[in-house]
């Protein structure tokens, strides 16, 4: 059951890393390059490693991953 969860919650992981890839920035920075589309993101949604739903997921997968 334990690994279960800790898969589910791999699965969330790698959903919300779509949510912060380059084709997701669609309409940030829309006249400029990458790097201020990228930017522009950034300014509205955060950064990946510190977007507080991810840290919560990580958060839970290190707690059951220490359940005996």
């Amino acid at each position: 059951m334990k690994q279960r969860v800790i898969d589910l919650d791999n699965l969330l992981y790698e959903d919300a890393k779509k949510e912060f890839n380059l084709s997701s920035m669609t309409g940030f920075g829309i006249d400029g390059s990458d790097l201020e589309k990228q930017l522009d993101f950034e300014q509205v949604r955060g950064v990946f490693e510190s977007n507080s739903v991810v840290s919560a997921i990580r958060d839970h997968i290190k707690t059951k991953s220490a359940l005996d």
